[in-house]
């Protein structure tokens, strides 16, 4: 949320901070927690909320910056997309700092776009507007914890990140038609994707997940430092056509779909994953991408 008055300031807004995650103790209880990042705009604030998860309190402004996410890599922050990074790394762009450093007017010619110039200033701390986007996927990415780098538990970890992203795709009406998973691992970056018949099932993009890991794995042997899942290509469910051999109906949930929507309601009503599609591992803290 935007403040305003003497809630700018870094004292006022660290003091409404911790009067937030006090009320929700006290009204709600400690099992609910919540991490609160505060800048000068929104990509500080949300590159802050995620530093400390799941119960943290973080600042970022001019004053910090960049030391405070040095230790960040590129594709940590929201908004670098691979393709991003694959430029920034064309154009001698490493790390954090770089990035910091980068004159926004060069940004621009990297990103091809005038929003790599926002971006740019917003990092540096410019009170820089949102503006109006499209959605043009869903995914979930983590940087793993040490515990669960060893391939047979990250593994779990991606099967979390697939219900996840779907379960939020479904929430607001799209299917998609392209899956992708993306690894970072010891021995180097590993990337499969496949397009599909648009969908909405978390079972089906379960075992495509199972399938391009597969493929990734015999390609590597490294541990996972981190792990992302994309759905790309949407497209709305009222607009996807019926298909006689499916069979489907056009602009309607098949049986799978319908039966994941159930599952939807019963874990918002009664608690997160009280329906898993298998085993999974649940993987709070650490820095969550996107």
């Amino acid at each position: 949320m935007a403040l305003g008055g003497d809630s700018t300031k870094l004292d006022r807004a660290l003091d409404l901070a911790r009067d937030i995650k006090d009320a929700i103790r006290e009204k709600v209880g400690s099992e609910l927690r919540s991490s609160i990042g505060i800048g000068p705009n929104h990509l500080l604030a949300k590159i802050a909320g995620k530093l400390e998860k799941p119960d943290g309190l973080q600042w970022l402004a001019p004053e910090n910056m960049p030391e405070a996410i040095r230790h960040l890599s590129l594709d940590d922050l929201p908004g670098i997309s691979r393709g991003i990074r694959v430029r920034l790394y064309d154009a001698r762009i490493y790390d954090v700092t770089a990035l910091y450093r980068l004159d926004p007017r060069h940004a621009r010619m990297i990103w091809h776009s005038v929003e790599g110039e926002r971006f740019v200033r917003a990092l540096q701390g410019m009170d820089i507007p949102l503006m109006p986007t499209k959605r043009n996927g869903y995914g979930n990415s983590k940087v793993l914890a040490p515990v669960h780098r060893p391939p047979h538990k990250a593994k779990m970890v991606g099967r979390w990140l697939v219900e996840k992203a779907s379960e939020r795709m479904r929430r607001d009406g799209y299917c998609t038609r392209q899956f992708h998973l993306s690894l970072r691992l010891t021995d180097g970056g590993r990337h499969a994707g496949k397009k599909i018949t648009a969908t909405r099932d978390t079972r089906f993009l379960l075992s495509l997940y199972e399938g391009l890991w597969r493929d990734i794995r015999r390609r590597s042997n490294g541990d996972v430092l981190s792990i992302s899942v994309h759905l790309g290509d949407l497209i709305l469910l009222t607009e996807r056509n019926g298909d006689l051999f499916a069979p489907l109906s056009p602009g309607m949930p098949n049986k799978p779909e319908k039966l994941a929507v159930v599952i939807d309601h019963i874990n918002r009503r009664f608690g997160e994953r009280m329906v898993k599609y298998g085993e999974h591992q649940d993987h709070p803290g650490f820095f969550e991408k996107g």
